[in-house]
């Protein structure tokens, strides 16, 4: 299993905020899966202008035919 965020961050401080986001989840299912959660690290990938935002947030739409959880700003 993995994760897909498509998220607007501080430059300087993505790094740390996705580890914060990454220990906030952890701790939040440890009753229910205890374990380690997550791989070390994660592939950040800055997004380069309109056209990339949009492909990418189509992309992680399109997970939903693959039974995939997703979740917009749009509340669809």
């Amino acid at each position: 299993m993995h994760v897909h965020m498509l998220v607007k961050l501080p430059r300087q401080d993505v790094a740390a905020i996705i580890g914060k986001i990454k220990r906030c989840g952890s701790l939040s299912v440890t009753q229910t899966m205890p374990g380690r959660l997550w791989a070390k690290g994660c592939g950040i990938k800055p997004i380069k202008d309109k056209t990339h935002q949009i492909n990418t947030f189509n992309y992680i739409l399109r997970h939903r035919e693959q039974g995939a959880w997703v979740w917009t700003f749009r509340a669809e």
